[in-house]
């Protein structure tokens, strides 16, 4: 459970990481995955919000990026802070 060790101490990783550990994760029933640019690590580009293991909400104001997850995933709502 390598996810749920991450989010008890906040923790970091980069994004093929978390694909790796995505991987190995069978159901997320909460969580907020808050992913940086490399060259803007402490400004948000792209939130993700598990909500109660239904959906996900993104936030994000990449279109690129909201493309994908909607083709990879079932339901991807996209978030009203989205810009």
């Amino acid at each position: 459970m390598r996810l749920e060790g991450l989010a008890e101490v906040s923790g970091q990783v980069t994004g093929h990481e978390l694909l790796t550990i995505a991987d190995d994760t069978v159901q997320v029933i909460w969580g907020d995955f808050v992913a940086a640019q490399p060259d803007e690590p402490y400004k948000e580009w792209l939130t993700i919000r598990a909500v109660d293991s239904s959906f996900f909400e993104v936030e994000t104001s990449d279109e690129a990026a909201l493309a994908v997850l909607k083709f990879r995933f079932r339901d991807v709502r996209v978030s009203e802070n989205s810009k």
